[in-house]
This record gives structure tokens, sequence and C-alpha cells, in this order.
């Protein structure tokens, strides 16, 4: 079985793009990875999880770097196949959101069934083999919305 866990994220100037992202492997790749990666967070100076906004304070610039070298090197180590896709709210506002059904308001809606789509294409242009398991991050109400979707 592969499994892609993804995660969203938003930006809150500009065009305040939205963002779902993630990476795919097999699911008894993930067990080594998430092993490797616990040991790369757990690096003095540990952390208990990576979030670009929140895990670095008091952090120096040259530590964070050092740590996020670690964790890059752990994605190196096993390259998997990165997903994502991004939609400005700003631009959807003003074309889609008044012309969509009221359970198709949300765009991350459209990201959402974007992502499954290329996953989909590259799972079959690469050749992996297997259902296609979606984890998405629980916090806020995307995991919930993806779901339903």
């Amino acid at each position: 079985m592969l499994q892609a866990f993804v995660d969203d994220s938003a930006s809150h100037s500009g065009d305040r793009r939205l963002l779902l992202a993630g990476y795919i492997l097999p699911a008894e790749v993930w067990l080594a990875f998430s092993a490797d990666w616990r040991v790369a967070l757990d690096a003095s100076p540990p952390l208990k999880s990576l979030h670009m906004t929140k895990s670095f304070h008091g952090w120096s610039a040259e530590q964070r770097r050092i740590k996020l070298d670690l964790l890059m090197s752990v994605i190196q180590k096993y390259r998997p196949v990165s997903i994502e896709c991004s939609i400005s709210k700003r631009d959807f506002d003003e074309v889609l959101a008044g012309e969509t059904p009221h359970d198709l308001r949300h765009p991350y809606f459209y990201c959402f069934h974007a992502l499954v789509v290329q996953a989909a294409r590259l799972v079959n242009e690469l050749g992996l083999h297997g259902p296609l398991e979606f984890v998405f991050d629980t916090q806020g109400n995307v995991g919930t919305n993806a779901a339903l979707w």
C-alpha cells in the first residue's frame, strides 16, 4: 500500500495563497522514514515536531539551518514523491466563490481534488503499485472536509 501524508498551509498576505502538499511512499518505507525523522528531531537541540513558524523561537539562525539540513537529509535519503497544489484565495473569491454551490465554496476543495488527481497521475507515471491511502493533518477543518469531499 502507498500512503500520502498531506498538510495544509496558508499565507496571510498578498493573494493569501492556500496550499496542500505532501509526500508519497510505500507504507513500510514510511516506518523507516518516521524512525529516521524522529532521530533527526531528537538531535540536539531537540524539537517535538517541525512547524516552520513555531518551532524555532529562541534558536539562532545557525541552529535552525543545522536542524533543517538534518531533516532535509532524511527526505533526501528516502526520496518520497512530492505532491502539491495551491490556489489564490483572492482569485478564488473574485472569480468562483459566488458562482459555486454551497458545498464547493471552500478553495481547499479545488486543491484537494487537484492533489488527488495529481497523485494518481504520478503513481501511474512512476509505475508504483498498490492502493493509495491519503492521510491529512487533523489540524483545522481541511482533513474533515476532505473526508466529506
